[in-house]
């Protein structure tokens, strides 16, 4: 329909159809078949298809995990699978027919697949696709969704461009944004339950929060269209300062959590009930449970059929009465939401014996602008250390400072330059306890991307070949002499 509708609109419009044989031996000069586009829909509807009969429990499909770690693995979703998670998750996101989503993850991702694609075919929204990650600014100020959903590394990225054009229009700029995140904060708070920053000036921020919301918050908005209602984080870890962020500067940012396996939402933050630092209560339908090492269990029907010809896996992440073992350790006491600490197989176990999950740890130090991407390593070794890459225009910042050249790599080594980076992210991971934080740092300028094997396509660190790339460089940062910043 969508198809005549555009051939209406526009009579002249053609298509071209070539087949594979076609377009190979085609030369510049050759003659390229047109069919009319009506005359084509109209020879298609006379095709009849095949009337199959579809059991809830037949295979739907076999999608691979992107592994973070090991070989990845087929997993086996139903038709019950995805659809009683696409019912699910519309009983906890209000969202109808005149909601606009903007797309930009692959459909190869079951995260983008179930809740961009199958969510909006069940609920009738509309479906805007970005051209790239690249020009995704552009597309949200054209297409302006009302519902954004993306990985935190996306939310992260614009959270940078904000502070950076705020601090850039000076120090009267920068007090005021602060003053709408802190006043911002606290009605985010009030209005979802949860405990309200004290402050002896509060009589004075109703009176102020107009001009903040005008001068600070709806330009924010702007960034993102102008016209969100809901921004979805999901796929990977969200910082808390982002979260924090977001939510008090008025964009209503929610945190889920879920796995391929689970098709994929397990839980998801719901309006009024959102604490940025939670992934949420698990949706209608799930049940969830904590085993050995506080490993968060689920079962319901998104739970998946097991992986594709592995018998020996599948078996391997059920427990004998059936519950799935997600491989995330959880905390359950925030009113029945989930917040997840870390992966299990991730903990850091130190030469003297200390367990360091090492996410959060990674997430805080990233608050500090100059850290883009960080790795914290220490397994076997007597201490923490971090892999940290720099952010560009704030490495240019850094290195004037010292009065060095920013394109000469070789000050990335010096060690009155090394020494203040640590001093900083000590500063960023100050809440942590002290036999966590890194004691020393090697910095870096190669970022690392999926196209170079060091990122899943949700933005995971893959830690394993990350380690094996730079071996040499963590190697370092245990050989040279240590000071305690």
């Amino acid at each position: 329909n969508a198809m005549l509708n555009v051939q209406k609109e526009y009579p002249y419009l053609e298509l071209v159809v070539t087949t594979g044989n076609d377009a190979e031996s085609a030369s510049p000069d050759s003659p390229v078949p047109v069919v009319n586009l009506s005359d084509w829909l109209k020879q298609s509807e006379k095709t009849e298809l095949e009337n199959v009969s579809i059991d809830p429990n037949d295979l739907a499909a076999i999608v691979y995990t992107s592994g973070t770690t090991g070989k990845p693995k087929g997993v086996m979703l139903t038709h019950d699978n995805v659809l009683s998670n696409v019912k699910s998750f519309s009983q906890v996101i209000d969202v109808g027919p005149d909601d606009v989503f903007l797309s930009f993850l692959p459909f190869s991702h079951t995260f983008e697949r179930t809740v961009t694609f199958y969510f909006t075919l069940f609920l009738g929204a509309e479906v805007g696709f970005a051209r790239s990650v690249l020009k995704l600014a552009e597309d949200l100020k054209v297409i302006r969704p009302t519902i954004f959903v993306a990985v935190p590394r996306v939310f992260e990225q614009f959270h940078n461009r904000i502070k950076a054009s705020l601090k850039s229009k000076g120090s009267i700029a920068a007090t005021l944004a602060d003053q709408a995140e802190m006043i911002g904060w606290r009605r985010f708070c009030r209005r979802n339950g949860l405990a309200v920053p004290s402050s002896s000036a509060s009589w004075l921020y109703s009176f102020i929060w107009p001009m903040l919301e005008s001068r600070i918050v709806l330009p924010i908005l702007d960034v993102f269209g102008g016209r969100l209602r809901i921004a979805i984080a999901g796929g990977a870890a969200l910082n808390n300062a982002i979260g924090r962020f977001y939510n008090a500067m008025g964009v209503e940012l929610r945190q889920g959590y879920g796995l391929t396996e689970t098709s994929p939402v397990i839980s998801v933050n719901r309006e009024n009930c959102n604490n940025p630092v939670t992934v949420g209560q698990p949706i209608p339908g799930l049940q969830i449970r904590l085993g050995d090492m506080e490993e968060l269990q689920v079962k319901g029907p998104t739970v998946m059929k097991g992986y594709w010809k592995r018998p020996d896996a599948t078996a391997e992440v059920f427990t004998e009465d059936g519950w799935f073992k997600t491989g995330d350790q959880a905390d359950l006491s925030d009113a029945g939401r989930i917040r997840i600490k870390g992966r299990i197989k991730e903990i850091i176990v130190t030469s003297t014996g200390e367990k360091i999950p090492p996410t959060d740890m990674e997430l805080a130090i990233q608050t500090d602008p100059l850290f883009e991407q960080v790795m914290v390593v220490g397994e076997a070794r007597p201490f923490i250390t971090a892999l940290a890459v720099v952010n560009e225009a704030e490495w240019e910042k850094f290195a004037k400072e010292f009065n060095v050249d920013p394109t000469d790599e070789r000050m990335l080594m010096r060690r009155d330059i090394r020494m203040a980076a640590l001093k900083r992210l000590k500063k960023a991971a100050s809440r942590f306890p002290q036999y966590g934080i890194p004691r020393n740092i090697r910095l870096l300028k190669e970022h690392w991307t999926v196209d170079n094997g060091c990122l899943t396509v949700t933005m995971k660190l893959r830690r394993p070949i990350i380690r094996e790339k730079l071996r040499a460089e963590i190697d370092e940062l245990y050989t040279v002499p240590q000071n305690n910043v």
